[in-house]
This record gives structure tokens, C-alpha cells and sequence, in this order.
């Protein structure tokens, strides 16, 4: 039970953790002068907020040794 609720708090930190980044390129998007950096700054918040609105995708692998696959070279051409 105890760790469990270690394992709840750590997710809650890492959850608001990411907020907070969201938040600060949020800020960072609406003061940049560069209109296409803002454009991507702003675009990369909104990815954040929805991945941690969708949750854990169903094919989420949990081994923290396996590249998620767009890393994994399946052609054999990346070493």
C-alpha cells in the first residue's frame, strides 16, 4: 500500500511537473518575437497538455531499456 501511494505521488509530480512546462512555453510562445519559433513553442505546449489529458496509450511498453519505436532501428541502418 505504501508504495503505491509513493507511485501516486511521484506520477502527480511528474504530471504537474509537465504543466508547469506547458505553462512556461506558453509564456515563452506569447513574448517570442520570432513568429515561428512562437508558432512551435506554442504547438509543443499543446502537445504536452493533450498527451497528459489522453493518458498512457494502449500500446505503451513499461521496459525503460526499449527505444520507443520512430528511435528503434528497424532496417538495421542505425547502430
Amino acid at each position: 500500500m505504501e508504495g503505491e501511494r509513493e507511485l501516486y505521488r511521484e506520477v502527480l509530480y511528474w504530471r504537474q511537473l509537465l504543466e508547469r512546462v506547458a505553462g512556461d512555453l506558453e509564456v515563452l510562445a506569447g513574448s517570442d518575437v520570432d513568429a515561428r519559433r512562437a508558432r512551435q513553442l506554442a504547438a509543443r505546449a499543446m502537445r504536452i497538455r493533450q498527451r497528459l489529458h489522453e493518458g498512457m496509450p494502449p500500446d505503451f511498453d513499461l521496459s525503460p531499456n526499449r527505444p520507443p519505436p520512430r528511435f528503434a532501428a528497424d532496417d538495421g541502418s542505425r547502430t
